[in-house]
């Protein structure tokens, strides 16, 4: 679809004034926009990924940034208990190294599980989010044979370790009677679980308190909860893929839908605060197990929908499409066929819409979702489908991140990859002091404050800040997004959308003049040449205490860190892209920051 003036307003403006003609052509100040549809397409099945599936392997799959590179990754069995474990390892770039263990149950000797031994990887079995909320991802495994076990991540590395305080030590009413989401909205990962079989029976929610403990409360014998965060809600059972946590509504938080045949139950989350509402407009209120996938497809910062209302092989198949508030709209897979004829999976088909084998994920590292497939309970080729477009990024920014001495009166100019637009709500732009979170400007990105949408560079224009004062700039999903609708944000495979930057450490700065202590430093330093290609040189006039470099891209990402021991350094830049780059003499004396322009 393309916005263009209606036939220049179809007519034009016709006023007959002293038996003169006037003809009066209005234009609009806002660029044209071409708008298009983000699709999904079918490739090669990436190097390292496997190609086939055993009919013992199904569910066998799970994926997870497991070595904290900021890539996704993947474990897999080969066939049922006992059987070949593997890890496939991201490069960054979609093609996968291949680890395997050995012997039964199967041990790694290499890679991020060396010394770990997998009786099974199964997607119900193994839960990968960060337990003890240092940063990476853990493993918090089911049943493995027959008690639970926690795997801990440092950094890329696995260790076998205790259970942390008020984890449950097995699952005796079953290995996938666990749903796991952010449940009080405080930013780490909570649980439900359920001990028994038996309908409202032995259920219970475990809060994560941020160190990595866990605080225990029971649901009554009627499953229903007198205390805690869900207090008043009622669950008649648990089970990881009956009950799929995500942001329905888009708010902000994690909602519980929780189905079965007899009906559905939509428990809606507010800010930590639960009740039961109807079901999303849109999404079915009945619907069997297992089939229900969600994640933001289309890459516009909400959370959409593949469902299938049977079990019949190629039939009652649909893609539901979130408005960004909650409200679904459901495109159907032609029935017999399984193939969709118009929205972002045009021309594909899905023979079964199963969340157990249709795994979402980022493979090739762009910041969209493309989806994995295996077959379904029977041995068979896999199946990728590539998500098409690219994502808006910034390629340059001013002031950069961790800029100090800013002007008070400074504006903010963003470069990205391609042309940028803004949506007309949840769009807001907001400048923070940095000290204590007070946000100090709020900019919607469709006001006149903001110049050069339709265009690839935009300008923010600010109120006067103050001075010698540390700011941060966050965004809205809607803030920026490009001619297919997909945010400027970041690709988040434990919610499984794109989310906007909302962190201090993306876009930080300070205003005013540089320390006395900064000035100090500066006139004992020389850092040159600017542009450089393969060396930099950095000089002190005399010696520093403890100095040590940081390279920061645009970022804010901190690509190298490294102590100087002599008061003449000449570091390599070879590797470097070609780009700008902030480097930073950090001392006991003082921080020295110099922007540096990457030119070959």
């Amino acid at each position: 679809m393309t916005y263009r003036y209606s036939q220049i307003f179809k007519n034009m403006i016709n006023l007959k004034l002293k038996k003169k003609y006037i003809f009066i052509l209005l234009f609009s100040t806002i660029p044209l926009l071409s708008f298009s549809q983000l699709s999904f397409s079918s490739i090669s099945i990436p190097t390292g990924i496997p190609a086939t599936t055993t009919g013992s392997a199904t569910t066998r799959v799970v994926t997870a940034d497991f070595d904290n590179d900021g890539d996704i990754d993947v474990l897999s069995q080969l066939g049922g208990t006992g059987t070949q474990v593997n890890y496939h390892q991201n490069n960054g770039a979609g093609v996968f190294t291949l680890f395997s263990g050995s012997g039964s149950p199967s041990t790694f000797s290499s890679g991020p599980f060396n010394g770990i031994s997998f009786t099974d990887v199964q997607t119900n079995r193994t839960f990968v989010f960060d337990v003890d909320t240092d940063g990476d991802l853990d493993i918090f495994e089911t049943n493995n044979p027959s008690s639970n076990r926690f795997l801990q991540n440092n950094n890329g590395v696995f260790t076998s370790v205790a259970l942390p305080s008020g984890v449950p030590t097995t699952m005796a009413g079953g290995f996938a009677r666990i749903i796991t989401g952010d449940f009080d909205n405080d930013g780490d990962i909570d649980f439900l679980h359920q001990q028994s079989t038996t309908i409202n029976t032995s259920i219970y929610y475990c809060e994560n308190t941020g160190g990595g403990t866990f605080t225990t409360f029971s649901a009554n014998a009627s499953g229903t909860f007198t205390s805690g965060i869900f207090n008043g809600m009622t669950f008649s059972h648990i089970v990881a893929t009956v009950g799929i946590a995500a942001d329905y509504d888009n708010d902000g938080d994690s909602d519980l839908y929780h189905f079965q045949t007899t009906g559905t139950t939509f428990y809606r989350n507010d800010n930590g605060t639960w009740s039961v509402q109807a079901i999303p407009n849109g999404l079915p209120s009945t619907l069997s197990q297992f089939r229900f996938l969600p994640a933001d497809f289309d890459g516009d910062g909400d959370i959409d929908v593949l469902y299938q209302l049977g079990s019949t092989i190629n039939d009652s198949i649909y893609y539901a499409t979130n408005n960004g508030s909650g409200v679904y709209t459901s495109i159907a897979a032609t029935n017999g066929t399984g193939t969709f004829t118009n929205g972002p999976f045009n021309g594909l088909t899905f023979d079964h819409i199963f969340a157990t084998t249709i795994f979402p994920f980022d493979y090739d590292n762009d910041g969209d979702i493309d989806v994995y497939r295996i077959p379904l309970g029977a041995a068979g080729n896999n199946t990728m489908y590539q998500c098409s477009g690219t994502p808006p990024t910034l390629t340059t920014r001013t002031p950069l991140n961790g800029a100090t001495g800013v002007n008070t009166s400074t504006n903010l100019t963003l470069t990205f990859n391609e042309n940028v637009t803004a949506g007309s709500t949840k769009n807001n732009i907001y400048i923070k002091r940095f000290s204590d979170n007070v946000t100090v400007q709020t900019i919607p990105s469709n006001s006149g404050n903001v110049s050069g949408l339709g265009t690839n560079t935009v300008t923010i224009s600010l109120a006067p800040l103050s001075n010698s004062t540390q700011y941060y700039v966050t965004f809205e999903e809607q803030s920026f997004r490009d001619n297919q609708g997909v945010i400027f944000g970041y690709y988040n495979h434990q919610n499984r959308k794109r989310n906007a930057y909302s962190n201090k450490s993306f876009w930080s700065f300070t205003t005013g003049i540089l320390s006395n202590e900064n000035f100090i430093l500066n006139t004992k330093l020389s850092i040159y040449p600017n542009p450089i290609q393969d060396y930099l040189n950095i000089n002190f006039d005399t010696p520093l205490t403890n100095p040590r470099l940081e390279i920061v891209d645009i970022n804010g990402r901190i690509l190298f860190n490294q102590s100087l021991y002599s008061t003449t350094n000449k570091i390599n830049t070879s590797s470097l892209p070609i780009g700008i780059y902030l480097f930073k003499i950090i001392s006991k004396e003082g921080t020295a920051t110099k922007k540096i322009i990457k030119q070959y």
